[in-house]
């Protein structure tokens, strides 16, 4: 699945050819964007890992052990750790979760896990196993950041998923 600027994560996201649980299936079937999700719901700041895929603007912020992105959308800032994979705090999870990255050359690369609001695209609801590995990769003259994400969750998917798209 890609999807270029404007797109969102929702676009060209076909149930029939995602390896589904029964479960996450028949949540799915039963899904009414009209009714499940209100346009006054809209207004409420998106989790992970709804919240990356928006068109809007985006900024990467080096604090040295950690990143900030900054996005556009909702006015969220999403805290990334560097420095090593700690294990995500106890206690209540957080919308955007609990993010630790590492750099392999040129990509950034992300795992995500702690998230608190699990709301995939199309009536999908993921579990509290679920697991985000992300990688950001700018193109060589910083026009383009092509963006992979790997979504395992073993209560909404029967093997991990994986989304592509750019900025």
């Amino acid at each position: 699945w890609s999807g270029a600027p404007g797109t969102g994560i929702c676009a060209n996201f076909d149930l029939d050819g995602q390896p589904l649980t029964g479960g996450a299936r028949a949540g799915a079937a039963t899904y009414d964007p009209l009714t499940d999700r209100p346009a006054a719901d809209e207004c409420a700041e998106a989790g992970m890992p709804r919240i990356v895929g928006n068109p809007y603007p985006r900024e990467f912020v080096d604090r040295g052990n950690t990143i900030l992105m900054r996005l556009d959308e909702y006015d969220a800032v999403r805290t990334i750790r560097l420095g090593g994979i700690r294990p995500a705090p106890i206690g209540a999870a957080s919308p955007l979760g609990y993010s630790v990255g590492h750099w392999e050359g040129g990509p950034l690369v992300v795992e995500t896990t702690n998230v608190g609001e699990r709301d995939f695209p199309l009536g999908i609801l993921l579990g509290e196993d679920l697991k985000i590995l992300e990688h950001f990769t700018p193109n060589e003259d910083g026009s383009r950041l092509d963006y992979r994400m790997r979504v395992t969750d073993p209560t909404a998917f029967l093997e991990p998923v994986e989304l592509e798209l750019f900025w």
